[in-house]
């Protein structure tokens, strides 16, 4: 279960470092009309995350349960995010 728990923070750890990006990632669409309306709406995919488990030996296992549990938290989270700063 601890072991659950540290994959858990290292998969959310991992979505925030992705989505850190830098001030000039802006759109250039946007930047050149800044009067045009932002999107209504985003399309959202279903997260593709994979844990696996290091052996003492080195040998490197994907846990189909750590696997699922961590696809269906990320993909709740993302949705509820979606649905609180929805407009």
């Amino acid at each position: 279960m601890r072991s659950l728990a540290i994959g858990s923070a290292l998969v959310c750890a991992a979505l925030i470092a992705g989505c850190a990006t830098h001030a000039t990632s802006i759109n250039q669409s946007l930047s050149k009309q800044p009067d045009r309306p932002l999107p209504r709406r985003i399309l959202l995919a279903q997260p593709d995350i994979r844990m696996h488990e290091v052996s003492t030996g080195g040998v490197v296992e994907q846990v189909d349960e750590w696997t699922n549990t961590a696809s269906e938290s990320a993909a709740k989270s993302l949705e509820a995010l979606a649905k609180s700063t929805s407009m």
